[in-house]
């Protein structure tokens, strides 16, 4: 995919987490995603970067318990495919962390917000952390996308 939109001096390998990483002259951080209908890489030069994308075909209320918390499920049961954007979120902010173990109900706390951004709330043994995500939808799909 990378050689297709015009990255071909990029190469891509993998931590030991599973995170994508990459040696290149400009670009130092990035995060990769696919549905079954979409792909998409986030480059950034200097920042890391966290990038979801998942279908609203997909059913996530059936592992709400193990994602979301009580709160969450409160809100995401009032608005319709929440469940779908609120797992996307996480996805996102669980990528840009690179920790592995994340427990994504207690530790990943999302805030709706105007103009289809989400706040999120990182909490680890020993960091604590705020993003701004930013989301959108194309062809019933949510795609989530943050920087550090």
């Amino acid at each position: 995919m990378l050689k297709h939109i015009g990255c071909t001096d990029l190469t891509v390998s993998y931590t030991n987490n599973g995170q994508p990483q990459i040696k290149h002259a400009h670009y130092q951080h990035i995060s990769i995603s696919h549905s079954n209908q979409l792909a998409g890489i986030f480059l950034h030069p200097n920042k890391p970067v966290g990038l979801d994308i998942e279908s609203l075909n997909r059913n996530f209320s059936s592992i709400e318990k193990k994602y979301l918390s009580p709160q969450e499920i409160e809100l995401v049961q009032k608005h319709e495919n929440w469940h779908c954007l609120f797992w996307c979120a996480k996805e996102a902010v669980y990528k840009i962390a690179g920790i592995p173990g994340i427990h994504f109900a207690n530790q990943i706390t999302l805030i709706p917000e105007a103009n289809h951004q989400l706040t999120a709330e990182l909490k680890t043994s020993d960091r604590f952390q705020h993003f701004k995500l930013n989301y959108f939808e194309h062809c019933r799909q949510f795609v989530v996308y943050l920087t550090a």
